[in-house]
């Protein structure tokens, strides 16, 4: 059975995701379907605030300190000037290299790799073991490249995007989609628990409640959403914001502090939550009539599309990076994050409202393309994965 050690960088939140957190939630969900089929040993390696472990059945799950310089086992601190200088500068790096040596990882994948992985990690497996997995954007450079051997990318955008400078190592790079928990999502409320959850926060039955539902951040299109909704005279058209700065330890920026503050001074057409557990949002997503995504830069993937989609709403989406493959033209309207975006997603909220049969359909379509994106197809396509980088396979999936 081969050893695997995902590698989680040092600003990243724990595996399980118990803290919230898109990477941290796929790794867990790769560790709960490897409990299943045990095809693989799992080693998860994050940072918390003191230093742990947790084992399953097939995986363990270290947490490491960042600010701890601890290392595991009974290793002893380095005693070679050059290993001191590295633990010294990357503690966390330092010991999850040490981790993955001591647990004889076959193959180590990094988790958003930093640059500074040439200095912890290029000694410890041979480079064509050693893969980085993309999760946005990430410029090339030298050193850093070369210390990997394959590349994983979650959309065709952030792996063209990444072998631009390099198109002859398109043949290393794998495209593995990221996929969300389908169970949580592809449920139904009942229409008096719709209604009492509606008046409870403020939301009459005949309003159309338009779903925001990610970080407060200018990146998000979050202001010019709140501008298009406020710039249309119809009253009705409400919108609910869910979501901080800093997913679960509040809001901390002075520019979710100026939403929070506009928010205020709108009660009357807006709704904001703040941070929503993960656990709790598909009933929120259940009293929204339609999702806005007005993302501003490129998203590599736009995973709250996905949770729109399984709960059957449609969407108004900006065309931004390779979340616009995951959402089909069936699925909603697609328009430009350009000088117009306020205007035009007035216009598509509205058009969404006044044509509820397309609307429907959109919902539709929608609910029945995001089926694919279970935590099943993530581990069943993890595993093709490693039979390509195993060599069990000639080449790797079509991109």
């Amino acid at each position: 059975m081969r050893t695997i050690a995902f590698v989680l960088p040092s600003f990243a939140l724990p595996v399980p995701d118990r803290k919230g957190g898109a990477i941290e939630a796929l790794m867990t969900m790769l560790l709960e379907q490897n409990e299943e089929a045990g095809k693989f040993r799992f080693i998860f390696i994050s940072p918390d605030s003191e230093d742990s472990l947790l084992k399953w059945k097939h995986s363990k799950c270290y947490f490491c300190s960042v600010y701890n310089k601890n290392l595991p086992f009974d290793t002893q601190y380095p005693t070679d000037e050059k290993a001191a200088a590295v633990l010294e500068a990357y503690p966390y790096d330092y010991k999850a290299n040490v981790i993955a040596k001591q647990e004889h990882a076959d193959y180590i994948i990094m988790e958003g790799a930093a640059l500074r992985i040439q200095n912890c990690f290029a000694d410890t497996v041979p480079r064509e073991r050693l893969a980085m997995h993309l999760h946005c954007q990430m410029e090339r450079r030298g050193v850093f490249t070369e210390a990997f051997g394959v590349t994983i990318a979650p959309s065709q955008f952030i792996a063209a995007d990444w072998n631009k400078m390099s198109p002859e190592n398109i043949r290393y790079t794998f495209l593995l989609r990221n996929r969300i928990r389908t169970e949580r999502f592809m449920v139904a409320i009942t229409d008096e628990r719709r209604a009492a959850l509606r008046k409870s926060l403020g939301f009459e039955n005949d309003d159309f409640v338009v779903l925001y539902c990610g970080r407060l951040a200018a990146v998000k299109g979050v202001a010019e959403l709140i501008s298009s909704v406020l710039s249309i005279s119809d009253k009705k058209i409400k919108l609910l914001l869910i979501g901080s700065d800093s997913f679960a330890d509040g809001n901390k920026e002075e520019y979710a502090e100026k939403i929070i503050q506009t928010v205020e001074l709108n009660k009357d057409r807006i709704c904001y939550l703040g941070y929503i557990d993960n656990s709790r949002l598909p009933m929120y997503y259940q009293i929204a009539d339609m999702q806005a995504i007005p993302s501003l830069w490129e998203e590599a993937v736009g995973l709250v599309a996905l949770e729109g989609m399984c709960s059957g709403l449609p969407l108004v989406i900006t065309n931004s990076g390779g979340m616009v493959e995951y959402v089909p033209d069936s699925a909603g309207i697609k328009i430009e994050k350009d000088k117009d975006i306020v205007q035009n997603l007035a216009a598509s909220i509205l058009w969404m409202k006044e044509h509820p049969a397309e609307r429907m359909e959109m919902g539709r379509q929608g609910r029945t393309v995001a089926g694919h994106y279970s935590p099943e197809y993530y581990y069943r396509d993890f595993c093709q994965l490693m039979k390509w980088w195993e060599g069990r396979e000639t080449c790797a999936p079509k991109m």
